[in-house]
């Protein structure tokens, strides 16, 4: 079972936490990220919300949810396959790098 955490993008500064310390909060969904259970080839947590970059390749993607949070995948915004969390989990994690996250520099994602 993984870790249920979140961070979540308030006022220029990203905040980092789990279930029971932010209920009294009410989160604006399209700030809240929450942590896909897996780590990059770095061992970096990967949220998200993230800008992942694979290698060799060079693609760069934005990790997005499916079915409120139940499922993630990789949007490469290109002709490259997405992977899906299966994926992620059991064939490229050894070659995805967090790079950044779409808040903080999205022009990396265009």
């Amino acid at each position: 079972m993984r870790e249920t955490k979140f961070r979540a993008w308030i006022n220029d500064t990203m905040f980092y936490f789990d279930i029971p310390s932010s209920q009294h909060y009410r989160w604006d969904k399209n700030k809240l990220m929450q942590y896909t259970g897996l780590k990059d080839k770095n061992g970096k947590e990967i949220y998200e919300g993230d800008i992942v970059k694979e290698h060799p390749n060079k693609h760069v993607g934005e990790i997005k949810s499916h079915d409120t949070f139940l499922h993630f995948f990789v949007d490469w915004n290109s002709d490259y396959p997405d992977w899906s969390w299966s994926e992620m989990a059991y064939d490229h994690m050894s070659r995805i790098e967090v790079i950044d996250n779409i808040y903080e520099n999205p022009e990396l994602i265009k």
